[in-house]
């Protein structure tokens, strides 16, 4: 969770694991010092951060957590990632990863008043924190590609290619772009990125995110049935992009009312899969519908039970609404079937949830919106 912009911090990078799960990295080992939250953004001092003098280990050789905490210039960074736990969170062994990474200096360089209010909070930090990573393996050049990149908070970056050459993300300039490691790439930047949830509004700094990912799937629920919610949507357009020449996986990291789906195929390692020639047919659920799901945060950080849900929404083939209406079922890439009814008022629902905006086509398969996640009968 490989989007984004026509993006989903996705990439355009295909990974030949992504629909199994397979881990293919070491473990990161544990943190052995405790840092706490009041020395996190302490920059540390650091002379070079230019990109001929960052690297210290030989490129590819470790995890990308591990490889930050041996890049000179990046210890007040490696600093926070331990001290708000997202070492852990993260999960390097089940998960492609690509960081934007402050140097010391763009952590020395925020505002006194913003940098003492996240060490007061370290829910903010961690949120700050999350909105560097994006759950996959992106280059710069795929970052200019697709023109943004949707992170593990929740909320996209924007990228931009300067008439000199560089490419920034939101305002930070990257300094040392495709830093390779065993499970996906570094950027190191000249900047702290700050996610619009910390900059705007009068919750800002309370560590709330912007993502409807705020709740896993522990609670009951019906086998091979979907978690709805009683949309409000249904007479409005859910995907406005044009579409005829993104991918799936494009389409989803450009429509906002799909934003916690984006995150959903980012962490199972699906978008990369979704990127690719197909044809493919995608069960969309929209934001609602996710935060309709009870624990949904344990569903995003569970990385089997989210591939398994995750694989029930895809077919792999291009099956549109009056081709589902008129088989009446579908077989996803999870391996078990979707049930396809037609309601009294002519419109189709896929197990209980209803599509609420059919055949949207994409340039490697169609998408239905839908107002419900679909649980496997065996989950």
């Amino acid at each position: 969770m490989t989007q984004t912009t026509g993006t989903t911090a996705t990439t355009g990078v295909t990974s030949t694991t992504a629909t199994t799960g397979t881990a293919t990295t070491a473990a990161t080992p544990s943190p052995t010092a405790t840092i706490t939250a009041t020395s996190v953004i302490t920059p540390v001092p650091s002379s070079v951060p230019t990109a001929t003098a960052m690297i210290t280990l030989a490129p590819g050789s470790a995890d990308v957590l591990r490889t930050i905490s041996t890049i000179k210039g990046l210890e007040t960074l490696n600093n926070a990632l331990i001290a708000t736990d997202l070492v852990n969170e993260l999960d390097v062994t089940t998960r492609t990863l690509t960081i934007f990474a402050p140097t010391n200096e763009a952590f020395a360089a925020m505002p006194a008043a913003l940098r003492d209010n996240l060490l007061a909070d370290p829910t903010a930090l961690r949120n700050v924190l999350r909105y560097h990573v994006v759950v996959d393996r992106v280059t710069s050049a795929d970052l200019v590609r697709l023109g943004r990149a949707l992170t593990a908070l929740g909320e996209t970056v924007a990228i931009t290619a300067t008439a000199t050459g560089h490419v920034k993300v939101n305002d930070a300039t990257i300094i040392q772009a495709d830093i390779p490691a065993s499970n996906g790439l570094i950027h190191t930047i000249d900047r702290v990125l700050l996610p619009a949830s910390v900059l705007t509004g009068t919750n800002a700094l309370t560590g709330t995110a912007t993502t409807t990912a705020t709740n896993s799937i522990s609670a009951p629920v019906t086998s091979g049935n979907a978690v709805t919610t009683t949309n409000t949507i249904t007479s409005a357009r859910v995907i406005t992009v044009n579409t005829s020449n993104l991918t799936i996986a494009q389409v989803v990291s450009a429509t906002p009312e799909l934003r916690t789906l984006g995150v959903a195929l980012q962490s199972a390692g699906i978008t990369g899969t979704l990127q690719q020639a197909g044809p493919f047919t995608l069960f969309a659920p929209t934001n609602e519908a996710f935060a309709s799901v009870p624990n949904l945060t344990n569903l995003l950080n569970t990385p089997t039970t989210l591939l398994n849900v995750v694989q029930y929404h895809i077919v792999a083939d291009r099956v549109t609404a009056a081709d589902l209406a008129r088989l009446g079922v579908a077989l996803s890439i999870q391996g078990q079937s979707i049930t396809v009814t037609v309601a009294a008022n002519g419109g189709e629902k896929v197990n209980n949830a209803t599509i609420i905006q059919r055949d949207i086509l994409a340039s490697n398969g169609v998408i239905h919106v839908i107002n419900g996640v679909l649980i496997p009968p065996s989950q």
